[in-house]
């Protein structure tokens, strides 16, 4: 362990040189790497209505992940990427190498009153969401970034801080949403006990894009905020109004966000909800304030199309981990509307329902079940498109299979029914082994 300590240290260079001989213990958090292959046998890849013929292949994805955390006194650095290789025994065009993930790079001194980040992070999302989910309807948003911040505490208690960004928005496919960014911002807070704080929020950014004319947007947002930190429960939300403008129309909307989480014991219950504008360029991650909720969001339609529109997301999760000795088990329900203020035909909602359940019998076997119910449509169209979609999913688990090592199996179906043309059914069964290179 000490010896791969020094590796990483060597490689990272002078920005997390330890300051001084005692700090070292925390120079370093460490790393985890891992290498996976997964081998699936799918039914219907084509993913081809009953009717039609159907195509059966062999897919093959061999990724190498990296996750991990450098802390120095004058910089930390955490990284959480997947590289992967996918091969299709059948549809070989669609056979690619894709980068996913983020990393975060903070340079600045140790008490972090000031200080520079550089992010980047590249998403997987949906073309357009009533197409077959196959990866030709999907595209990569890659956002690199560079922000300053700075923070001041004038007087017991208060806290004000504020912030200068620049971001870079490209995508594989759907040129036309590339785009770049500046924003600046300026948030104060107020300590007014031990548990509650209360503040104001300012933000403000201009989006231009890169390869088209006349549809260059300005975003503004205020909001007031109120966080607690309770023994067993911790809420914020915060409240406000945004405004966003382009050179032919504009917008405004009441902005939300309402974060509460509450844990006794072994169950852990969480509610999420934010409204926002936002455009097809940036997606559910507008601006970097909003972080997409896991499992809900429809994240924009790409499919040639660049609009603004308001969304609203609501999470409801539940997680129970002593249900029984070794049993976990989790529900979620998720929503998620996106109203576009030009093309309003592609309006749209979604509904999420899913669950887990986990038995784990030994420290080498352990069983589980994933099911998830989801149901999309257009609301704003005459034609009123959209469809139901439900998956199960059963695996088994060989966590000790060897040492640093893993092995779990699975079978599963997932059945799509479209509202104006028929619908499709896949089958797959699959196994993914997993080796850990380096753990922290």
């Amino acid at each position: 362990m000490e010896a791969n300590h020094a590796v990483l240290a060597i490689i990272l260079g002078g920005l997390f040189a330890p300051a001084q001989a005692q700090e070292a213990s925390r120079e370093l958090v460490g790393f985890d790497v891992s290498a996976a292959i997964d081998a699936r046998w799918e039914e219907n890849a084509g993913l081809q209505p009953k009717s039609e013929e159907q195509v059966d292949e062999i897919q093959t994805i061999s990724s190498l992940a990296v996750d991990g955390r450098v802390e120095g006194a004058w910089a930390e650095f955490s990284t959480d990427y997947r590289l992967e290789d996918r091969r299709y025994s059948e549809f070989s065009e669609e056979d690619e190498r894709i980068l996913l993930g983020q990393s975060e790079l903070i340079v600045g001194p140790q008490h972090r009153r000031y200080y520079a980040q550089i992010s980047h992070s590249s998403r997987e999302i949906s073309v357009d969401p009533l197409r077959e989910d196959l990866l030709s309807n999907r595209d990569n948003r890659v956002t690199s970034s560079v922000a300053l911040f700075g923070s001041l505490e004038p007087g017991r208690g208060n806290f004000l801080s504020f912030w200068l960004e620049a971001a870079d928005i490209q995508f594989d496919q759907s040129m036309e949403n590339e785009s770049l960014r500046h924003s600046v911002g300026v948030a104060f807070e107020r300590g007014i006990s031990p548990i509650y704080t209360t503040g104001l929020s300012l933000t403000y950014y201009d989006l231009q894009y890169r390869y088209i004319e006349q549809r260059d947007l300005t975003y503004s947002r205020a909001a007031a905020v109120w966080r607690a930190e309770l023994r067993k429960l911790r809420y914020g939300f915060e409240l406000g109004t945004n405004n966003m403008e382009t050179e032919v129309s504009s917008t405004s909307s009441p902005s939300a966000k309402l974060d509460v989480s509450y844990q006794s014991g072994g169950q852990m219950l969480s509610v999420n909800y934010s409204q926002f504008l936002s455009d097809t360029s940036q997606g559910s991650n507008q601006g970097g304030e909003f972080d997409p909720l896991a499992e809900v969001d429809v994240d924009g339609r790409l499919d040639g199309q660049v609009d603004q529109y308001k969304s609203r997301q609501a999470l409801l999760s539940w997680r129970h981990v002593q249900l029984c000795s070794g049993c976990t088990i989790g529900l979620r329900v998720g929503f998620s509307e996106e109203d576009y203020l030009n093309i309003k035909e592609l309006s749209s909602r979604e509904m999420r329902f899913g669950g887990n359940f986990s038995y784990r019998l030994n420290p080498s076997l352990s069983l589980g079940m994933t099911a998830t119910v989801k149901d999309f449509e257009q609301t704003r169209n005459p034609l009123a498109d959209g469809y139901q979609q439900s998956e199960v999913i059963l695996n088994i688990s060989f966590p000790n299979l060897m040492r640093n090592g893993n092995l779990s199996m699975y079978v599963g179906t997932l059945e799509r029914d479209f509202d104006l043309r028929e619908g499709y059914t896949s089958n797959f069964v699959g196994a993914r082994f997993r080796y850990s290179l380096y753990e922290r």
